[in-house]
């Protein structure tokens, strides 16, 4: 931990397994580093007794990670709501995952399902010889593919209000329906609903607005196949 300090590493990694040693945990939360901590095996408890050795040392910079202790991690084995568990736990502090599963798409929902921190294994090479990290970790193109897909799945999440989205506008007009005339209207008629239908595009009145035009009488002649507006009722 010392000489990791002497480096001046940006932040510290306690590994799942060794999130139950809090001497470890304690010695490194005193550098005053961000510190993340991996939860695989552990109960809430336990991450809980972690973040408050991390308090207690004096560093509030702490994260956590749902981590599944599987390599490779199957599917079924990830788990991915546990991280809405731990930020509902947990509110205060960010979670993200540490991820061991083959391919890159736990990351990405991973993220869709707001982890603020994605955490792969790495190798330049995944044929080298000498542990079997290699096979499950991602090569140089697999992270960049990663994080192209991470990036894009952030750009996707948008905002929760539900509203006309700008990229929607030409569609709001052009797509949607509007009360339309079926047949020739004259001037002064009483308006019925056998003399209307719904037809695009969607730039006059609404057909959610259909009840209130009919029994209205027209202002004006309007001609089969007119888009209505409110001019003209």
């Amino acid at each position: 931990m010392d000489l990791l300090a002497s480096l001046d590493v940006p932040a510290f990694k306690i590994a799942s397994a060794d999130l139950t040693c809090h001497g470890l945990i304690a010695r490194a939360a005193r550098h005053g580093k961000p510190m993340i901590l991996s939860t695989g095996t552990s109960s809430l408890s336990e991450v809980e007794e972690a973040l408050d050795v991390c308090r207690r040392a004096g560093n509030e910079e702490v994260a956590i990670l749902h981590c599944t202790l599987k390599y490779p991690c199957p599917p079924e084995g990830i788990n991915l709501r546990m991280m809405e568990h731990l930020m509902r736990a947990f509110p205060d502090v960010p979670v993200g995952l540490s991820d061991h599963s083959l391919g890159l798409s736990v990351p990405q929902a991973a993220v869709a399902l707001g982890a603020c921190i994605v955490e792969k294994h790495y190798t330049v090479d995944k044929k080298l010889p000498g542990s079997p990290d290699h096979h499950l970790s991602v090569d140089p193109a697999d992270m960049r593919a990663m994080v192209q897909g991470i990036r894009t799945v952030e750009k996707a999440l948008g905002k929760s209000a539900k509203g006309l989205e700008p990229l929607e506008e030409e569609a709001y007009r052009f797509a949607r329906r509007s009360v339309t005339s079926g047949r020739a209207i004259p001037r002064g008629a009483t308006i019925t609903r056998a003399m209307l239908t719904y037809k695009r595009p969607g730039t006059g009145i609404s057909p959610r607005h259909l009840d209130l035009v009919i029994g209205r009488t027209a202002r004006v002649d309007i001609p089969e196949d007119t888009t209505m507006t409110w001019e003209m009722v």
